[in-house]
């Protein structure tokens, strides 16, 4: 069997999740795994970087020179297989060594989350990263959703999956909820509209918006008396609280690939409700784990919130089994076995 390196140089809260599965599950003399110090403290992986943020800065100047180390590392132990398992930027380094000291040797494996990058502040940076990645370093890429692009090189596409089951705290608290960090794809425009409609419809029934960051939406959802903003960054034990509580979650986007907050509602049993959009198709079934609304139907919208909201029981299980079946800890573990008996 090949000897196989898996890289996570992110601290990003899904990442390092899903990260912790694939060691926990998959740890053997084949495999050795590598991570950020603080990812590397927790899982007892070996470390492969200090930079904190997925920038320029000291903590990637550091990375240049430690890169060397870790291929030392990587050569002495003849692996065939380096996979880096997020998008960062201290991926690079190392890459470029090992293309030059590897002498073809080494397949290079690169984890694209976002083949085409969503509009925002990074779409630039990251638009580079996966410009310079693909014709340059890697020799073939994990995905996590179908794209439609002219490359030659492999593209193995697998299920975003990991979250642990939390089922057993969840409840309907008679809210729908829209999380995570507020970008301009995220449609924040519609959010308005969608509660504009809803408070004329059931203005009992509340809608809490939980993220950080910023969009020109944030004052109006504000002053809308049925939305509830928290505008900061939230720690884990609280946004579990807050997804445990809610009726569905709420997907306006404008556009996506797969998305981590499908996932984490799931592991709540909780229902998404959906625009349409790029590849949310591939994760949610309609009326069984939610719903998915023809771009950009505010009406049609909110009929699936309030019918979510009736038949929660019926959707909660649907959502729970088809969690269970595809996009739990166990499933990430069995996809990555195959993966590994693959490349």
């Amino acid at each position: 069997m090949k000897k196989i390196v898996l890289i996570c140089n992110s601290n990003n809260t899904d990442l390092a999740i899903y990260f912790k599965v694939k060691c926990l599950s998959l740890k053997n003399n084949n495999f050795q795994f590598f991570a950020t110090k603080k990812l590397a403290l927790q899982t007892g992986s070996k470390i492969s970087s200090y930079n904190d943020k997925n920038g320029i800065g000291l903590g990637f100047i550091l990375d240049i020179f430690f890169s060397i180390w870790v291929l030392i590392k990587i050569l002495y132990s003849k692996v065939d297989v380096v996979i880096f398992d997020t998008a960062h930027i201290s991926n690079l380094p190392l890459s470029f060594l090992l293309k030059v000291f590897g002498f073809g040797r080494i397949k290079q494996i690169f984890t694209i989350h976002d083949w085409n990058p969503h509009e925002g502040k990074h779409n630039f940076v990251v638009k580079l990263y996966n410009s310079f990645t693909k014709k340059f370093l890697a020799d073939e890429f994990i995905l996590f959703s179908n794209v439609k692009d002219n490359s030659t090189k492999t593209k193995h596409i697998l299920s975003l999956s990991g979250f642990s089951d939390s089922s057993a705290h969840s409840y309907n608290g008679n809210y729908f909820l829209f999380f995570g960090r507020f970008e301009p794809y995220k449609g924040l425009n519609y959010l308005v509209d969608i509660a504009l409609k809803l408070q004329v419809i059931a203005p009992n029934l509340l809608i809490k918006v939980v993220g950080n960051g910023y969009d020109d939406n944030i004052c109006k959802l504000q002053s809308l008396k049925n939305v509830l903003v928290v505008n900061r960054f939230i720690e884990s034990d609280e946004l579990d609280l807050l997804i445990s509580g809610a009726s569905s979650v709420l997907l306006p986007y404008k556009s996506a690939t797969q998305s981590g907050v499908v996932l984490h509602a799931y592991s709540f049993s909780k229902p998404v409700i959906a625009f349409d959009v790029g590849s949310l198709n591939e994760y949610i079934l309609n009326d069984v784990s939610g719903f998915l609304i023809e771009p950009y139907d505010i009406n049609r919208f909110v009929d699936k919130m309030l019918e979510s909201h009736r038949k929660y029981a019926s959707l909660n299980k649907s959502t729970h089994t088809l969690f269970d079946k595809k996009f739990n800890e166990e499933a990430l573990a069995k996809q990555y076995r195959i993966l590994f008996n693959k490349i």
